[in-house]
Formats: C-alpha cells, structure tokens, sequence
C-alpha cells in the first residue's frame, strides 16, 4: 500500500508539472505503468462535442482485461481513462481504489487546464483589448491568438450593407480566404455558419462540414483545407451586429459546450473593444493611456507611484534614433518602431513590472527590486534589442536605447524626485554610451559642469576659438602618412578631450554646427595629403552642408559615414550629389553594424574603414584574424580601399602588412595633434 500511496503522489506531482499539458498526461500513463499495477497498457480519451477522442496513450493494444474509468467533474463527463492489464492478470480492490483515485487527480488537473486556459485567453484578449492602437492590430492579434490556442484558422468579417462579408483580419490557414465569397443576407452563401451568425446574433456551431447541406458551397474548399467543423460568434459593436469571429478546426466536433462558451466570450470581449475604439469612452481611457502602444502615460504612473510598497527601480529609456527614422522613412514607419519596441519591453518585465510611455521614444518602467533585479532587466534590454526590427519592404533597424535608473526609496520617495534622478543617470548613459546607468548623487555635479562646458562649448563655437587636430593615416609599408583624419578639439588651457564635449554637444543638438564648422575652417586649409572628415547623420541631411562644401571642391576631401548616418531613403540621392561635387565616400567603423555590407555594396563609397575591435583581436582572436582577411577579399573584389583602425602595436602592423593590408590608422603612429603639426611636422 505505501507503494500505491506514492504512486498517487508521484501522479500528482507530474499533472502540477510546468510542461505542456499533453506532456504531462503522458507523463501520467508512464508512471500508471511502471507503477505497481498489472497493466499492459493506458490510454486517455477526452470528449470533443459528442465523440471521445485519444489524446494520449501508452503500450501495445493486446492484453487481458479492459479497465474503464470514467473522468467525471463538476456534473459533466469529460472523458475515460482507459487500461489494459497484462495477460492472465486481475486488479486487486485495493489497486483499483488507487487507480480511481489517480483518475480522480487527473479530472482535477483536466478541470484545472480547461480553467486556465480559458483565464489565460480571455485575459490576453484583454490586453489586446486595452493596448491595441486600432481595429486592425486588435482583430489582427484575436485572430492570431486563437491560431495560438490549435485551431486551424480564425478570421474577422465584417457585415456590409450589401450583404457582403469582408474578411478584415485573419490568422492561420488564410489561403482558405482567397477569393471567397460569404454573405449575412438569404442567398446560398449566406446560410454558413457566418452568416447565420450575424443574421440571428447568435453562435452557430457545424460539427461537421460533410453533414450540413448549408455548407455545401465551402464543403470541397474546407476538405482540401483540412477543416473538420467550424463555427461563428457574433461580434456587437454600438449595440447591432457588426460582423462575426470565425474559427475553424481540423477535427468534428471540435465545439462543445465549454469551448463554444469560451469563444463566445471573447467574441463578446471583441466586440466590447471595437465599441470603446469608436466610443467616446476611448476618450476616458486615453486621459490615462498613450493611445498609439496602449501602455499607461505618465498621469497614471502619478497614481500607481502612491500605492508602491518595498524597494522598487525607475527606469527612464529613450530611443535614440526615433528622430532619424521618422526623418528617414515616415511618422507611420517611426510610429510602428515604438509600438514594436513597447512590445518587446513589456514582454521582457518581470511579473510585476510595470511599462509606460512618455512622448515620442521615451518611456518609463517600474520595476520591483533593487540594483540586483535593475541590472538584471539591462541585460535583458541587451538581449531583446540586439535582434534588429523588421519594418517592412525590407527595411530593419536596430535600435539604441539608453536607461537611468533611480531606486525607491534609497535615492528618493517621491516621483518628481526620482523622476529627475533617473533623468541624470539617463544623460550619463548617453555620455559614457552605456546602455544603462544608476543615479549617484555626484551626477549633480556632473551636469552642473556639463551646463558650464555647454555655455564655453557655444561661446566657443561662436567666436571661432575651436581647433583642427589631425591623426595621420598611414601607408604600413613605409610608415608615412597617406592621409590624415581632421579631429575638432576645444582647447581652453589645457585640451578638452572630445568625450567630453561631443557628448555635450549631442545632448544640445549642436553637432551639426561643429562639423560645418570643421568644414569652413578646412576651406583655409592648403595640404596635398587627402583629408578625412566625419559627418554626423544631422548633418549629412542638413540643408546646409552641401553650401559648406563647395569653396571645397577640387580639393583631396574624404567624407567619413557610419552605418547610423545612412538609414534616410533620401541617403542614396545625398551620396550621390556629393560624388558628382568630387568628394570620396568613406565608410566608417566597417564590420560593427548589421547591414554595413549591404551599404558598401548598394552605395558609392571609395573606401572603408575596418572597426578597431578586429584589430584589438590580432593575436588574440582567430576569429577577428579571420575576419581581417575576409574582408580584405570583399574589397579587393568591389575595388574598395580599405584603412585598418585602431593599431596600436608593431606586431598589429606587421600582421596587417603580412596579410595585404596598406594602410592603417592608431596610436603607434601618435595621438591626436594640432592640424598644422600633422601636415607640416
């Protein structure tokens, strides 16, 4: 007996498993089996409408005698669980007590399932319901969840006046949709399911698409689509019949009474949220939600804030380059990147976390925790945002996002406080380039000094006191420079390193009038030696630059173009131009981005420059060694020049020259000087 008592025990515990359900009922044979029972053989069957239906089973069909356990719950049958003994075998009353109680566990976990799932579709409907932007993603996302839940397809149609059904969203098997013709009206198309449907306002189930005579004119369509019954739930929306959720199955009798319930549920939820997308109570919901994700806003991070118990983290993220793909593309395309990387950051919070939406690609995320769990969500944000976006017509974008982090209540215990600090840590993850960055009280100070190098960075700017610098680019075979890349540095006593300023700069949205003013102060610059000169995405579409370039044409003039500078459709035109004006292209940081290739390919560059972090790996890495050399060969066969970044060491530079490489760039040549000592020394 203690054997049997662990066997119910050991039942239990495999149906509470978090595994798929049909797993764990096999699981459950397996253990009836190996268990002390004579049994040569297990098998499930489960009620689909009017017939039992094997879902899982065990051992060879011949044995002795046949053991039946009905699977009653909550006064309805749900199925049979089904044994066989072995041969010459017989089941002792203590035994079929024991198996009777392992099928009165598994009616529990039967009934436990069913009940889930239902909570667990109708509450993601309600998501949908709340976070959809508008009536095509929220039929759209219904329809893909019911293909989620196994059924074969599910779409949307809606009623029009004509009498005509028009599919408007649809999941799964939608080829089935393709030139169909359903109507609400009396015609032979219109006495299916769905049309009855939205006729009568009431569900119709068909239990199987070979009985019914009403079906005969989608009967062939169904059979080669594999469906075996199906059925249709009206959809109200301002109180008429709208039009009807359809869902189809491959198996009959896929509807009984449960699921048909279900169904109509979320058909009823559907309908509800279409209503409030056209209602005046869309209004009430938008005083607290952003209307384009459906996250909450900031007036109801306001009202959640005061409820907030323990230690909590504020996370405060911005997109950086919403701004470059809505000048790239559209407001539509920039519109859908947000929605898209909304998705992604509320499918990666922790249970309790909580997403909000700001204005334009800012956010707010509350997180319960302390710097453990805030340092754990930034790697997650690595993760989720190392996959580039796809959005559409071939177009894909990885986005850059930066985060500060305030805690609850070490750094603070109201909003507008940490609301500020989290804004400090946010501009100190742009300024080290970090993708995360915790609030410290000395980042006062350090924005203090950033307002001061602001205030001397334009006034600096404005009278002309900013300075050219150099490094050389140099031929590896004979060690003299072959080019030279112009640097701008900001000397005030002593040199203001870049880092400092440029990040400075960014944040004000002033990089643009430093790199036209490198440009203007370059047209006094007389030097054989080619000039490299790097342009920000701003100021390659700035309106001005191409004005600033002209006193410079005719001279040896290198522009240097990351990946990020190239995302504008009216990029190509721009590139374009300024080749005609006589200007090389250069390629920068090449090997970094995930679409570099397909730029050096597609557009008019003359030369790129490969990422230091290659090099960094010369001696080191295989792989980066590897790398060095297959790039070498693309170039070579689209006659590309090719400068190797970041050299640092002789053993670099011979392993450069060793393998083809004829011009590289770094520190073994010198640091940054002033212009005029780089081209005259």
């Amino acid at each position: 007996m203690p054997q049997r008592k662990a066997l119910v025990l050991k039942v239990s515990q495999i149906l509470l498993l978090e595994k798929p359900f049909p797993e764990r009922l096999q699981a459950f044979l397996e253990a009836l089996l190996e268990g002390p029972f004579p049994l040569r053989s297990g098998k499930i069957l489960l009620r689909k409408g009017e017939r039992l239906v094997p879902v899982s089973q065990l051992g060879g069909e011949a044995g002795g005698e046949e053991v039946e356990l009905s699977l009653e719950g909550r006064g309805r049958a749900l199925g049979r669980l089904s044994l066989r003994l072995a041969p010459g075998t017989s089941l002792a009353p203590e035994d079929r007590l024991a198996l009777e109680e392992a099928a009165g566990i598994l009616v529990l976990a039967l009934l436990r399932e069913r009940a889930e799932r239902a909570e667990r579709v109708l509450r993601r409907a309600g998501e949908l319901a709340t976070q959809a932007a508008g009536e095509e993603e929220l039929l759209r996302k219904v329809c893909a969840l019911l293909v989620e839940e196994g059924y074969a397809l599910a779409w949307v149609g809606e009623a029009r006046p004509t009498g005509e059904v028009v599919p408007r969203e649809a999941a799964g098997a939608v080829g089935y949709l393709e030139g169909i013709r359903v109507r609400w009206d009396e015609a032979p198309e219109g006495q299916g399911p769905t049309g009855r449907a939205i006729r009568s306002g009431r569900p119709q189930i068909l239990r199987n698409v070979g009985d019914d005579p009403r079906y005969a004119p989608w009967r062939e369509r169904a059979k080669a689509f594999g469906f075996a019954s199906s059925a249709a739930f009206p959809l109200r929306v301002e109180e008429r019949v709208w039009g009807s959720l359809n869902v189809y199955a491959p198996e009959e009798d896929a509807f009984d009474e449960e699921e048909a319930k279900l169904l109509e549920d979320l058909a009823r939820l559907t309908g509800h949220a279409l209503d409030r997308l056209r209602s005046l109570k869309h209004l009430r919901f938008l005083a607290d939600h952003d209307p384009l994700t459906g996250l909450p806003n900031r007036r109801r991070l306001g009202e959640d804030f005061y409820l907030l118990r323990g230690r909590w983290a504020l996370f405060r993220l911005d997109l950086l380059d919403l701004r470059e793909v809505n000048e790239a593309y559209d407001r539509e395309v920039g519109d859908a990147l947000i929605v898209r990387i909304s998705q992604r950051l509320q499918e990666s919070l922790p249970r309790e976390g909580r997403l909000y939406r700001l204005e334009g690609g800012e956010f707010l995320a509350l997180l319960p925790g302390g710097v453990k769990e805030a340092e754990a969500f930034g790697k997650t944000l690595d993760e989720i945002l190392e996959i580039p976006l796809d959005l559409g017509e071939g177009r894909a974008w990885r986005v850059r996002v930066r985060a500060g982090v305030a805690l609850f209540p070490d750094n603070g215990k109201t909003l507008p406080e940490l609301l500020r600090q989290a804004d400090l840590a946010l501009r100190e993850a742009k300024r080290v380039r970090k993708r995360l960055a915790f609030y410290r009280p000395e980042l006062k100070e350090a924005m203090r000094e950033r307002r001061e190098i602001l205030a001397g960075l334009e006034k600096a700017l404005a009278e002309g006191k900013l300075r050219l610098y150099g490094q050389p680019i140099v031929d590896l075979a004979t060690g003299r420079p072959a080019g030279v890349e112009v640097l701008l540095r900001w000397v005030r006593g002593e040199v203001v390193p870049g880092g400092r300023f440029i990040l400075v700069a960014e944040e004000a949205g002033l990089v643009p009038e430093l790199d036209l003013y490198v440009l203007r102060t370059l047209a006094q610059v007389v030097t054989p030696l080619p000039l490299h000169v790097n342009l920000s995405p701003q100021t390659l579409m700035d309106e001005r630059l191409l004005p600033v370039l002209a006193p410079l044409k005719g001279r040896s003039l290198r522009l240097e173009l990351t990946e990020y500078a190239l995302a504008s459709p009216r990029v190509e035109e721009r590139l374009k131009e300024l080749s005609r004006m006589g200007f090389s292209l250069v390629l920068d940081d090449f090997g970094q981005g995930y679409a570099s290739l397909r730029l050096l390919v597609g557009l008019p560059f003359s030369m790129a420059k490969v990422d230091r972090g290659f090099v960094g790996g010369i001696g080191l890495d295989p792989k980066a060694e590897a790398a060095l050399k297959a790039i070498l060969v693309l170039s070579r066969e689209l006659g590309i020049a090719l400068v190797a970044e970041g050299v640092e060491r002789e053993d670099q530079r011979a392993y450069l020259r060793s393998v083809g490489y004829s011009l590289g760039q770094g520190y073994l040549w010198g640091r940054p000087a002033p212009l005029e000592e780089v081209l005259y020394p």
